[in-house]
């Protein structure tokens, strides 16, 4: 089932075991992205979470075969941690060799652009490692910052002034 992004919600999702048969959810599973998906998860336990996408630019980009130059500070979250998996390029992955390919452009980076394909990210920590503990800012940058926002959590921040 194709969803778009926007759609997705719980109740569309399905989980899959590792042979890609559907064990909860009412929908079949798309076995070119199992394949891909299973073959990384497998090759690389610490990949906890992962996307495979054909945005139109991001296919568009893919088609040229090149790496992400970083050249916004968007691209330079890639800077070095990305490869372009040009091998089967087009191809849908549908036996599993196509996915252990995949898996294996996945050793030490988190994305791939795959050749006339489309974009692939992953991530090696859980959402909770990424958001971290807040910390407070140091007082004097809380008093610098403090006038530029003076209604902040309905609460009045005087100035040094």
């Amino acid at each position: 089932m194709a969803v778009h992004f926007s759609q997705v919600k719980v109740s569309n999702l399905i989980l899959a075991d590792h042979e890609g048969r559907v064990v909860e959810g009412k929908y079949a599973i798309n076995r070119a992205g199992f394949v891909l998906h299973a073959a990384v998860h497998e090759a690389h336990p610490d990949i906890v979470a992962m996307c495979h996408a054909h945005t139109v630019y991001g296919t568009a980009f893919a088609a040229l075969g090149k790496k992400i130059e970083p050249i916004t500070q968007d691209a330079c979250a890639f800077f070095e941690d990305h490869v372009v998996i040009g091998d089967e390029a087009g191809q849908v992955a549908v036996e599993v060799k196509a996915g252990h390919k995949v898996a294996n452009a996945f050793a030490g980076v988190k994305a791939a652009i795959h050749q006339n394909h489309g974009l692939l990210t992953c991530s090696r920590r859980w959402p909770a490692q990424v958001i971290g503990i807040p910390k407070e800012l140091p007082m004097p940058n809380s008093r610098v910052a403090s006038p530029l926002f003076p209604r902040a959590r309905g609460a009045r921040c005087r100035s040094l002034a």
